[in-house]
């Protein structure tokens, strides 16, 4: 998908934040948020402050990607 602006959580973001969910699916959106970066931050994939989103904002990103990209990418994986 293709953003139309700037988002604090662009989409490929809120890709890696949807499947960072399986990984830790015991934690809060937040938490997962918060994990995430910090492990992109060490593999040095993310550059510069992040402030963890709310839930509500996380669950709005993860609606305007929809379902449609994660059908996508589970079609292209697993073919």
């Amino acid at each position: 998908r293709v953003e139309q602006r700037h988002r604090l959580l662009p989409a490929r973001v809120v890709v890696y934040f949807t499947l960072a969910m399986c990984l830790w699916a015991d934690e809060g959106y937040e938490e997962v948020a918060r994990l995430l970066v910090g492990g992109l931050q060490h593999m040095a994939r993310w550059r510069g402050d992040w402030q963890v989103p709310s839930s509500g904002a996380l669950t709005q990103a993860r609606a305007r990607l929809g379902g449609g990209v994660m059908k996508m990418l589970f079609e292209r994986i697993a073919s």
